[in-house]
Order: C-alpha cells, then structure tokens, then sequence
C-alpha cells in the first residue's frame, strides 16, 4: 500500500499547475487499480509471470519507477507545455534539506534492498534494473539476465504508457472532468484557484 501511494506520487511532476485536482483524484483510484496493480503482480506476486521468468526488481526499479516514468510521460504528451507558470518560487533551503534526507534515506533503502535480497556487499549499490541485469549477467556470469530484464522492462514500458494513455484520454472527454484547468487559473496558480491558499507569502499581518 506503501508503493502503491508513492509511485502514483511520481506523476505529479508532469502535471503540476496545469492538471485538475478533481480529474488527479480519479485518475489516481483508475491508474493504481488498472496500471499499477496488474504490474505489481506481475513482478512480485509469487505466480506473477515476470515473477516466474526471473526477472529482479531491486528497489521498485519496475514497479514503481519506471511505472510512473512513463505515466509522467503519456500526461505531458496529453497535457502539453504550461502556458505561463508565474510560479512564486518555494524555500530553496528548505528544498536542498528535504533532497538531501530523501537521498540519504533513499540510498539506505535501496542498500538493504540488495543485501536482503542476496547478501553480497556489491548489491547494496543496485538502485535499477540495469544494475541489477549488470551485476546479475555480467558479474556473476548469468548472461540469460539481461534477456530476462529486457522483458521485463519493454513490458512494463509498453503496458504502462498504453494504458496511461488510454486512461487519461478517457477522463479527458468525460464532461466535468477534463485534464487541464482553465488558462486563468493556471495563470494564478492552483493554490490558490483550486486550494485557497498561498505558500511562502507573507500578508504582512504579524
């Protein structure tokens, strides 16, 4: 449940300030349910086929990453450019301690990630499947790996987009949905058109 939150989080980066909230709301229950699940299943239920090929997922390398890359990437295409963002910009400081604290507890995931799953001190740096195909097929001689990786990766690619694509088009003629917030309020920014709310600005009011 943990991923399934996360990785749909990764989207957002492709629809920020353009992407309704009430739209984003329904495309989340249609994405995890129709996207996510049956790939999740298929890489780490225990009758999963890609499961059953072999294939490794260190760290969410399929499910979750490159899952939601290319999600991110059928939203763009659909969404197109922003018109003109006008963004306030955010605490820099405050964005360089949250990336720093993501890194180091990411990187510490990503370790025992490869360590629970094999034991050798060179797993701990595996955060994708490429690396985990590198080590596996090149490594430790399994050149039948990175056959197996490819399979797995083009799928997910495939299936992900496909049906991204498909889901996001769908909502997108469905009258009262729609994709895209009105050039006015991408203009004022979606804090405060759909949220009511400004952040980092100050009123002047102690």
């Amino acid at each position: 449940m943990m991923f399934a939150i996360i990785t749909p989080a990764l989207i957002t980066g492709a629809m920020v300030e353009r992407f309704k909230f009430t739209t984003y709301l329904v495309f989340l229950v249609a994405w995890v349910t129709l996207v996510y699940a049956p790939i999740a299943h298929w890489v780490w239920a225990g009758n999963g086929w890609l499961f059953d090929l072999g294939a490794l997922d260190f760290a969410g390398g399929t499910v979750v990453h490159i899952n939601a890359a290319m999600a991110a990437v059928a939203a763009a295409l659909l969404l197109g450019k922003r018109r003109d963002p006008g963004l306030e910009p955010g605490n820099v400081p405050y964005v360089v301690i949250g990336a720093a604290l993501l890194w180091f507890g990411w990187f510490g995931f990503n370790a025992g990630s490869g360590l629970a799953a094999d034991g050798v001190a060179i797993n701990a740096f595996l955060v994708t499947n490429t690396a985990a195909a590198t080590v596996e097929g090149l490594i430790e001689g399994n050149v039948e790996q990175l056959g197996i990786q490819a399979v797995g990766v083009i799928a997910t690619i495939v299936y992900s987009f496909v049906a991204s694509l498909i889901i996001l088009k769908v909502l997108d003629l469905i009258p009262g949905l729609g994709l895209r917030v009105s050039e006015r309020d991408e203009g004022i920014g979606l804090d405060v058109a759909a949220h009511g709310e400004r952040a980092y600005v100050s009123d002047g009011a102690d």
